[in-house]
């Protein structure tokens, strides 16, 4: 068992962030400036009526995940959340509220459904881990890039509890797209805010999309790569089909019409990093195959 930073192991061992985004496709972000515990989603001091509230949304919305978010300088009127990242469509809607008691008013499956009267936001958000209760390193490296973001214009940067992978902390979710990353350090921080205003990707950074899963996530990476499709609506998903075992192949097609079949294989790798002071636990590792276009 290690009591150094997960992270600083991933990294120097030089495991690569892709193919780890947490899939989601609707997230419900509330902010809240209480004490972020090691489980912040169910033990806070939330009124009872609003985490049973937050918790139904969650199970009347498919593949939805709640996530508490906080600024450093909380305003008297905060800030919910409901974002749909299906890609090439993502959409943020942004209720502000003073009491926690008016979201009660508020129906978020009928929100994300486009049946309220709220229309879409044009917000960009970044999201920071710094959830140092859940791991020690996402508030070790998170909190730096947090800060770092506050001096970028034109993206609405708030700390936010656990978002899975704190082996790659400092870790983040751009929104309404989705796209993760992790490895963050302040020397990238510009970089990273350009890519975000650009509605581009950074790849050595590159996590995946929480509307994908872990394979499509990867191939993806694998595809940008080598094409060097940068852009946020460069590719698109199709398909994917399990061929055997540990082999699947996705299509993906790019924004000039030009189809990809990309075949990955995974392997269960040696005990990694998972988390800090916790035993290394085997991770799934994902290899190219090849890349080749397709009529």
């Amino acid at each position: 068992m290690s009591t150094d930073f997960c992270s600083q192991q991933s990294y120097q061992m030089g495991i690569e962030p892709y193919g780890t985004a947490s899939e989601a496709m609707v997230w419900l972000l509330l902010e809240y400036h209480g004490e972020w515990r090691n489980q912040a989603l169910e033990d806070n001091d939330l009124p009872p009526a609003v985490q049973a509230w937050l918790h139904d949304a969650q199970r009347c919305i498919p593949r939805s995940r709640p996530l508490l978010i906080r600024s450093e300088k909380p305003r008297a009127t905060r800030s919910f959340y409901i974002i749909d990242t299906t890609p090439h469509r993502p959409t943020l809607y942004h209720v502000p509220f003073d009491d926690y008691s008016e979201l009660l008013s508020y129906d978020p499956q009928q929100i994300i459904q486009g049946h309220s009267q709220l229309s879409p936001s044009d917000e960009k958000l970044f999201l920071v881990c710094t959830n140092g209760k859940r791991d020690q390193c996402c508030a070790k490296f998170g909190l730096p890039i947090y800060q770092a973001f506050q001096s970028q214009e034109g993206i609405h940067t708030w700390q936010c509890t656990h978002i899975g992978g704190h082996r790659f902390a400092s870790t983040g979710i751009v929104f309404p797209s989705g796209v993760t990353y992790g490895y963050i350090t302040e020397e990238q921080v510009p970089s990273l805010a350009q890519a975000i205003r650009a509605d581009q990707v950074l790849l050595p950074l590159y996590r995946g999309r929480t509307a994908y899963s872990a394979w499509v996530n990867a191939a993806e990476y694998f595809l940008r790569k080598q094409e060097q499709l940068l852009a946020d609506a460069d590719l698109t998903w199709r398909t994917s089909e399990q061929v055997s075992a540990d082999v699947w192949q996705i299509m993906f097609s790019d924004a000039q019409g030009k189809s990809y079949r990309v075949q990955l294989n995974v392997t269960q790798h040696e005990p990694l990093p998972s988390s800090c002071f916790q035993p290394y636990k085997p991770q799934a590792r994902f290899h190219l195959q090849h890349i080749e276009q397709v009529d």
